[in-house]
């Protein structure tokens, strides 16, 4: 098995399709026996000290050991895909498949959804699509989710309130911040929704009523 994921330093990330391509190549014209390729479906969070060098990554455990300053590193589905195509046009003799690790799990908040993994496999469109949704609560406000209802994994969206929207505040891995024109409710940097699922992100006051849904870029 060639493992083309995880073998370099953080600061060259998880992953590259076309370093992983080259490596792939290079083993195929050398070996005379079948082989697979190992690919991520994943992300890590990787915390370095002032020398680059290692302290701590968290993948699957439930307890954090990086710092504020970590990094997340994640296996972007689009350059695996690539990585797949290429394969498929260039593919070198003892190529004999790929293992892919790891398999979609319910609570890994770090490892593809099993919508993403079954798009790349299928080498079908990736494009992440979001939906907020509004719901009048008990006190006659209105609660905020979003929806990741497209086949890629990736960072939720920046939503624009409209201006009668006056007075809110944001839940979770979003912040809430003011324009000259309105309120926004804006993702933490490293703020994630997997394809499928949804979070709650705030609630807000309006003096006009908000559709139940609307797509956002």
């Amino acid at each position: 098995v060639l493992q083309v994921h995880a073998v370099e330093g953080p600061d060259r990330g998880l992953f590259d399709a076309d370093a992983a391509m080259r490596w792939t190549q290079a083993w195929g014209a050398r070996t005379p026996r079948p082989f697979a390729v190992a690919l991520p479906a994943y992300g890590v969070r990787v915390d370095t000290d002032a020398q680059g060098r290692v302290r701590a990554v968290d993948a699957e455990a439930d307890i954090e050991r990086s710092s504020a300053s970590g990094r997340e590193l994640r296996a972007d589905p689009r350059e695996v895909a690539k990585l797949l195509r290429e394969l498929a046009d260039d593919r070198p003799e003892h190529l004999s498949g790929y293992l892919w690790f790891r398999l979609p799990v319910a609570g890994d908040r770090r490892g593809w959804s099993a919508t993403a993994l079954a798009t790349v496999i299928a080498g079908q469109a990736l494009q992440a699509r979001f939906v907020v949704e509004s719901a009048t609560n008990a006190g006659g406000s209105l609660d905020l989710r979003v929806r990741n209802v497209g086949t890629l994994d990736a960072r939720p969206p920046l939503i624009d309130l409209p201006a009668h929207c006056r007075l809110g505040d944001a839940l979770g891995r979003y912040r809430l911040q003011s324009t000259k024109a309105a309120l926004q409710l804006a993702p933490d940097p490293d703020a994630w929704l997997a394809a499928g699922e949804r979070m709650d992100i705030g609630w807000v006051r309006c003096d006009e009523t908000l559709e139940q849904e609307w797509m956002v870029q």
